[in-house]
């Protein structure tokens, strides 16, 4: 019996350790559709609605093929697609743009002033749905 009750708290640890947050309840700030700034041809865009729900696409030339529709989530600022797929850590929530952003040489590298922007796993993403 105690090993019984010994697996079921060690099971209950370890599920409660693994909550992460919703992103429609606590960050609503998120909610959009991102699209990674690079100066790049190629490029990451994610989408995230209202219910938490969303999905991740692989951008390249005249295509942009969506990985799956999963839910997005976030623990200590690392933002999940689905259960475990960590994209990295938010070291910059949703903010407007005070001035304009230059990343590279290319295209599309600007933020422009007054565009909302986050920073995930050290890129930069703006928001495009507004």
């Amino acid at each position: 019996m105690k090993i019984w009750g010994s697996f079921f708290l060690i099971f209950c640890c370890i599920l409660f350790s693994c909550k992460k947050e919703k992103i429609s309840k606590n960050h609503p700030e998120l909610v959009g559709t991102w699209k990674e700034i690079n100066g790049l041809d190629t490029y990451s865009k994610l989408a995230i609605e209202n219910n938490g729900s969303g999905t991740l696409y692989d951008c390249h030339p005249g295509d942009c093929g969506d990985i799956q529709f999963r839910k997005w989530r976030i623990k200590n600022n690392h933002l999940f697609y689905g259960v475990a797929n960590d994209l990295g850590e938010i070291s910059q929530f949703p903010t407007n743009a005070t001035s304009d952003i230059v990343l590279g040489i290319g295209i599309n590298d600007t933020i422009k002033s007054g565009s909302r922007y986050m920073i995930l796993n050290h890129n930069y993403f703006e928001d495009i749905s507004h």
